[in-house]
């Protein structure tokens, strides 16, 4: 199992939108049927400030590879793109070996 998460870091009072466009993806996902599993969304409690981390769980890596082109593909991910990045400075994404 991989775990693939990805860190936004938001601008000042905007975590409470990515964090829903961060679960407005799903229908993305779903749509192109990647196979991702226990979704998690969080937000910070301490240390860096308006931090959204999201985490999913994937059986293998290709499936994430293989999803990459078919989201760009999606024809409401340009919008949703476009109105996540008006929202963060940046952003990290990590893959992790579940054990």
């Amino acid at each position: 199992m991989i775990m693939h998460q990805r860190t936004f870091y938001c601008k000042v009072g905007h975590a409470d939108a990515v964090v829903q466009l961060v679960k407005d993806f799903r229908a993305i996902v779903d749509a192109v049927g990647v196979q991702a599993h226990d979704e998690r969304v969080y937000t910070d409690l301490s240390g860096r400030n308006d931090r959204v981390v999201w985490q999913v769980e994937l059986s293998q890596m290709s499936d994430w590879e293989e999803a990459g082109p078919k989201f760009f593909q999606q024809p409401q991910f340009a919008s949703w793109f476009e109105r996540l990045s008006s929202h963060i400075e940046s952003s990290d994404a990590q893959f992790f070996l579940v054990q």
